[in-house]
């Protein structure tokens, strides 16, 4: 992928990016923000869900832009949602990321959802966070949920984990926030147990 998750301190990313800016684009609000990263030997599975929230009395109609890394193979798969209508959205591709559109009707929340599968020969990634600062406003709630397989373990991560679980042969790590405007990015790594 060219980028969300990239071999070596791959690069997931954060957030979107207004493509435009102006009176209407400032009165969009990105409110929440949830990631979920499960890793399977050489690659992750990554789901990440977008809230936004249209305070304004008319309906929006935004195009967004999702930041890949040129540097970097697009994901195997890729796929946008509009989650409120359940219809697939389609992007645009660009050496530097993917642009699609969102619309949200006055006084609602709409939520879209980026999945795509990424290899991660490496064992780790960094999500870039402090794009919310774009924004001018903290997320109400930012959730990051890491789910490593039992054979691995976490080495680092930029944020503590919050909790963990251990399930199905995984560790789940969970990184929960309220009212975050992020100071920098999080980096997650991980290796192979010895046996």
């Amino acid at each position: 992928m060219q980028g969300r998750i990239v071999p070596v301190l791959g690069l997931l990313t954060s957030l979107l990016i207004v493509a435009r800016l102006g009176a209407v684009a400032q009165s969009l609000q990105f409110a929440r923000e949830e990631l979920t990263v499960v890793v399977s030997g050489s690659y992750c599975d990554v789901t990440a869900f977008y809230t936004f929230h249209n305070p304004t009395n008319s309906p929006m109609r935004q195009q967004l832009f999702y930041p890949l890394p040129a540097h970097q193979p697009f994901p195997d798969s890729l796929s946008v949602a509009d989650l409120a209508a359940g219809t697939v959205v389609p992007y645009t591709v660009s050496t530097k990321g993917i642009s699609f559109e969102i619309d949200c009707a006055p006084h609602t929340d709409r939520t879209y959802c980026i999945r795509f599968r990424q290899r991660t020969p490496q064992q780790s990634i960094e999500y870039i966070l402090t794009t919310t600062r774009a924004w001018a406003r903290p997320l109400e709630h930012a959730r990051f949920v890491f789910v490593i397989p039992c054979e691995y373990a976490l080495t680092a991560s930029s944020f503590p984990p919050d909790r963990q679980t251990d399930q199905d042969g995984a560790r789940t790590y969970t990184i929960e926030k309220r009212e975050f405007m992020p100071d920098r990015d999080l980096t997650v790594r991980w290796k192979r147990r010895l046996p």
